[in-house]
């Protein structure tokens, strides 16, 4: 997975950034640092710059653009136009717009893109003649290629049409540069629908791609009056927990099936392939209650898919939907090739003793290092380096290519807290740097005999890629310094 610096505009689009700036009492300055504190301590972004990515974004998946109107209320007008203020395609109607990234970020110059939209068939009106090359920016940086199809009939109806679009680098002719082409057929349905039945036959995709973490889809029916708006909807959401808690829901989409909700109303959910979970499938049930139907990626790597038709029936009439439900949870790949070792994972006892003979400073420390060409290290100052170490935490050590993408956590997990070293503990912190743990003890004056001051502790590291809990590894290890007087004044 590509890292770097990113923003979300507020159209969702997640752009590359190249370099971030801040104004501050009227004068623009560059960052050349960000960090963020969290609890207390402050994290770098690494790594703080990204070159500029290719500005197509746009893919070569299938889109669908709908747009609906009750029957004696007006057209049904589906759109598939170019918006140059965001950089996108605009579908769906004029009311519920769903947007699809082409350029990210927006031009904002000609000469740099040219895009084209081709008549596959059905009356769908053009901006420009089917075929036809053009400049994203001919119309400025507010403008918008206009292409639709309408259903104007006085009857309940379907009319359907097709284009492809596609964009490309400009040669500088106002001609494409071919290997730069990218397609997209764009597929559009204008319906005329009944007046309470309001729910349409156009299909549905509920998509939730998420990197190691826990990913979602769930299809749902609401009543009217059940906390929300007076009609009664059908709406798709992705949620983020296991099972599909409410306040984890982010709305995808919502259609109203019935305008004056009564317990007529009754909806069914066929399973066409793959599984779901939740309310009942394969027979009418109630719409009194809000009923759920969920596809889920728990795991990483996981990728389940299910297609299902949702029928809604009011006892006279019904209409089918076909949505497709398709959770998946990436595990982010090293995109170097190293990989966290276990050489390091060995019980140890970090020890640093010193019995009062002679003269000197009375110090003890035992240290604790992780160091970013794959090494762990360990040394006391009275007892030196420890024989044990130095151990590997990366299988490329001590020539580690990418310490930037691991992190690693000290958690004590029992005994003394004090400490000293430049790095937290109970934390992740990334391994661009080095970092350090140290147990130290210093004392003023000399005692006569015993243990006269001692730090106990039983800690433990952790190390993995970043962001990945599944490749972590972890060290347990007993450290102890002590200082002790001898009885009677002597060794």
């Amino acid at each position: 997975m590509t890292r770097g610096s990113r923003i979300v505009d507020v159209y969702a689009t997640v752009q590359d950034v190249e370099q971030f700036y801040i104004a501050i009492d009227g004068v623009v300055n560059s960052v050349a640092e960000a960090y963020i504190a969290e609890t207390g301590v402050i994290h770098q972004f690494w790594p703080p710059t990204v070159q500029q990515g290719d500005a197509i974004v746009m893919t070569t998946d299938t889109e669908e653009s709908y747009a609906t109107a009750k029957l004696g209320e007006g057209l049904a007008e589906a759109l598939c136009s170019w918006d140059c203020r965001t950089g996108r395609l605009i579908l769906s109607d004029k009311n519920t717009y769903r947007n699809i990234s082409v350029l990210a970020p927006a031009p904002r110059a000609a000469g740099q893109y040219v895009m084209r939209i081709e008549l596959v068939s059905g009356d769908v009106v053009l901006e420009f003649p089917t075929g036809e090359w053009h400049d994203v920016y001919e119309y400025g940086n507010l403008g918008i290629f206009s292409n639709y199809l309408t259903n104007g009939f006085s009857v309940q109806s379907v009319i359907y049409g097709e284009v492809t679009v596609s964009i490309a680098e400009d040669d500088g002719a106002g001609q494409p540069i071919g290997p730069t082409i990218v397609s997209k057929t764009v597929n559009l349905k204008a319906e005329i629908i009944g007046d309470n039945l309001s729910f349409t036959t156009a299909p549905w995709t509920l998509s939730s791609v998420r990197w190691n973490e826990f990913a979602g889809v769930v299809l749902l029916t609401v009543p009217a009056g059940f906390g929300f708006e007076n009609e009664a909807f059908v709406t798709g959401n992705t949620f983020q927990d296991n099972p599909p808690f409410e306040d984890t829901y982010v709305e995808i989409i919502r259609e109203i099936y019935a305008v004056e909700w009564g317990p007529n109303f009754l909806v069914k959910v066929d399973v066409i392939s793959g599984a779901v979970t939740g309310s009942t499938t394969g027979a009418y049930i109630s719409t009194l209650l809000t009923n759920r139907w969920y596809v889920d990626a728990p795991n990483p790597l996981d990728n389940n898919s299910a297609t299902v038709d949702i029928t809604i029936t009011d006892g006279i009439n019904e209409v089918t939907k076909r949505v497709f439900m398709n959770a998946v949870q990436n595990a982010d790949n090293n995109d170097a090739g190293s990989e966290p070792s276990d050489d390091f994972t060995r019980y140890d006892l970090l020890a640093d003793r010193y019995g009062l003979l002679g003269t000197g400073p009375l110090i003890v420390s035992v240290t604790l290092e992780v160091n970013i060409d794959g090494t762990v290290n360990s040394y006391g100052y009275r007892s030196g380096q420890d024989v044990d170490f130095p151990q590997n935490w990366n299988d490329l050590a001590p020539s580690v290519p990418d310490p930037q993408n691991f992190e690693c956590r000290l958690t004590i997990l029992d005994g003394d807290q004090v400490y000293t070293g430049s790095s937290p503990t109970g934390v992740w912190v990334n391994l661009s740097t080095m970092k350090q743990w140290s147990y130290y003890l210093e004392l003023a004056e000399r005692p006569d005999s015993g243990i006269v001051e001692q730090v106990n502790g039983e800690w433990q590291l952790e190390i993995r890629e970043v962001g990945r809990p599944t490749t972590v590894k972890t060290k347990m290890m007993n450290a102890l310094v002590s200082i002790i007087g001898p009885p009677g004044g002597g060794i």
